[in-house]
């Protein structure tokens, strides 16, 4: 399921989808998705001492010439932390949260982009893990969107991971 994946120092995936909803104006064919951990001045880095904040930045690109239109499922993102020392979650961005089952949209105009960030302060969640010590971690994104039939999907997942460092 999890293969490990060693990026130092930036790491930036790039996942293009190609949708099978054919030429359709708002076809999520048009969308790529982009994984990257960025520390809170905005400067990428895979290394991090106690007190900072990586902030996961998922990017969707419109590379088409006409609006997207997105639907998802809220939530649309999530991430979580992995001790690579012992394979153990000690952080997940969404645990003991509430959704509401809701079919929600936003639009992406042509060779436009949106970024949803998720910050993570190197804090454990406490059903999880009681620390976050120093060490390797394998930041794991999950990540969906459809198109309005809600039969093309773009996902990111385990696959996807990133590894930084915490001093």
């Amino acid at each position: 399921m999890f293969r490990r994946m060693v990026f130092l120092p930036v790491v930036l995936l790039t996942m293009p989808f190609l949708a099978s909803c054919g030429e359709e104006e708002d076809s999520l064919a048009m969308l790529s998705v982009e994984f990257a951990v960025e520390d809170q001045f905005g400067v990428e880095e895979a290394s991090f001492v106690k007190g900072d904040t990586a902030n996961l930045v998922f990017t969707l690109r419109n590379k088409g010439s006409s609006s997207i239109t997105v639907y998802y499922t809220p939530p649309m993102e999530n991430a979580i932390a992995r001790r690579v020392a012992d394979d153990s979650i000690v952080w997940d961005y969404n645990y003991g949260k509430f959704f509401i089952q809701a079919f929600v949209s936003f639009e992406i105009p042509a060779g436009s982009e949106e970024r949803v960030v998720i910050p993570w302060d190197f804090s454990a969640t406490p059903e999880l893990a009681d620390d976050v010590p120093a060490g390797l971690y394998d930041i794991e994104p999950d990540f969906s969107v459809q198109d309005k039939g809600g039969s093309s999907f773009v996902t990111l997942d385990a696959d996807d991971a990133v590894r930084v460092s915490l001093q």
